[in-house]
């Protein structure tokens, strides 16, 4: 099916902006037969202001807003989705809010969305406080069996080598919060140390079976080839943290180079076979000065880790993959994700972004583009920027950041793509 023709896609729904919500940055979740997530802004304020807010939609487009953040202790501007727990719990963070002073907006929460009568009501957890405990949780959230809480701050954890500019001293964090109780105790497993040690941790953490975490920093490794104000020089890393019984230890098992090799790692990583890794860089591959991304390997081999880069994105065909959520797998090694750019549209010349596939092909992958966005021709979105999620028909829902509307450009949208 040429993505020039009628889309193969359908939008399930265009945000509005103000209380209707703007911006999603945040992949959905499908809990209970409806989809549950995030936008950035709205809900409180004007035309695509706002602190956010947390909704439900069933898959025909019925919306519901579960709770509008104020903007306070109670967090704000929730950039990433949400995890489901037990119980029908659902679980995020936002990138401010919380009350602390060491932020000028706050240095953000993690958060519980309880089911409560017909609804949902909103409670913080734990509201990070910007110093050795970390700020700014831009990534998702991992919940393990027993209930207890993975991820990363991009900000905070106390190391001089890295300042943010609003103040925050830090290179970033990863943390735990453990049940305790009525609520829970949070524990910082590592802080970043920016150069050689990686920097800015971005992508939402993933477990092996024995405890293991691994992760990817946006910045660090020690590479020159990428530089940064704020002193996280480096192109980016992939991390290992194994638990031990005095905490975790924290091992790179790859530093980015930058160019062809790929730098900026923000999206979460997918385990596969035999222990490998498969993720994305923002920038860097094969197309020279263009630097639009790669989808990249890593597998064990003796002690170390070899990589391998499985796609180089040339624009036509996508660019910059954004998300911090990383690719989703289906049972048959196929690997799908976005990108928040490229897919040029004939007639339109849009470059707003794809939907890919890569499938196994020899000893390595092949891509394919299931759709190119068409933005003011179908009005259809702009900038997918987070995970996809799939359901067991092998539809495959997402939203767009922006787009949508005929008017005012348009505040994001949830859309389906179907097989």
């Amino acid at each position: 099916m040429s993505p020039d023709a009628h889309p193969p896609t359908h939008v399930i729904y265009r945000f509005r902006g103000g209380s209707d919500g703007s911006g999603l940055y945040g992949s959905l979740v499908a809990e209970n037969g409806a989809l549950y997530g995030t936008t950035f802004g709205g809900g409180i304020g004007g035309s695509g202001y706002g602190n956010g807010t947390v909704f439900k939609m069933s898959s025909s487009g019925a919306k519901t807003i579960l709770y509008a953040f104020q903007g306070g202790s109670d967090g704000a501007n929730p950039q990433d989705g949400l995890n489901a727990g037990s119980g029908g719990i659902l679980y995020g963070d936002t990138d401010y809010g919380g009350g602390s002073a060491s932020c000028p907006a706050g240095c953000g929460v993690v958060y519980e969305m309880l089911p409560s009568g017909s609804g949902y009501s909103e409670k913080v957890i734990y509201a990070f406080a910007g110093g050795a405990d970390g700020a700014l949780p831009l990534s998702g959230l991992l919940v393990d069996h027993s209930g207890a809480i993975y991820g990363v701050t991009v900000d905070g954890g106390g190391s001089a080598a890295c300042t943010d500019p609003s103040g925050v001293t830090g290179c970033g964090t990863a943390f735990k919060l453990t049940p305790s109780g009525s609520g829970f105790s949070e524990s910082v497993l590592y802080r970043f140390q920016g150069g050689n040690d990686g920097a800015g941790p971005r992508g939402t953490l993933i477990e092996d079976g024995s405890g293991a975490l691994y992760g990817t920093t946006l910045a660090g490794g020690g590479s020159s080839a990428c530089t940064s104000p704020s002193g996280d020089s480096g192109c980016g890393t992939v991390f290992k943290l194994t638990p031990s019984s005095s905490g975790y230890s924290e091992s790179i098992l790859y530093s980015f180079q930058g160019g062809s090799d790929g730098w900026y790692p923000r999206a979460a990583l997918v385990a596969g076979s035999g222990g490998a890794l498969v993720g994305a860089t923002l920038h860097g591959g094969t197309y020279g000065a263009n630097n639009l991304g790669t989808i990249f390997k890593l597998t064990p081999s003796g002690s170390s880790y070899a990589k391998q880069t499985l796609f180089s994105f040339n624009g036509a065909d996508g660019a910059l993959p954004f998300d911090e959520n990383g690719l989703i797998a289906d049972g048959h090694g196929n690997l799908y994700g976005t990108t928040s750019v490229g897919g040029r549209v004939a007639r339109g010349q849009c470059f707003c972004g794809v939907v890919f596939k890569l499938a196994p092909s020899g000893s390595g992958y092949s891509e394919s583009v299931l759709y190119k966005f068409q933005g003011t021709r179908a009005h259809d979105g702009v900038q997918p920027r987070a995970a996809l999620t799939m359901d067991s028909s092998g539809e495959l829902y997402g939203v767009t950041t922006v787009g949508g509307l005929v008017k005012n450009g348009g505040y994001g949208t949830v859309f389906k793509l179907a097989p």
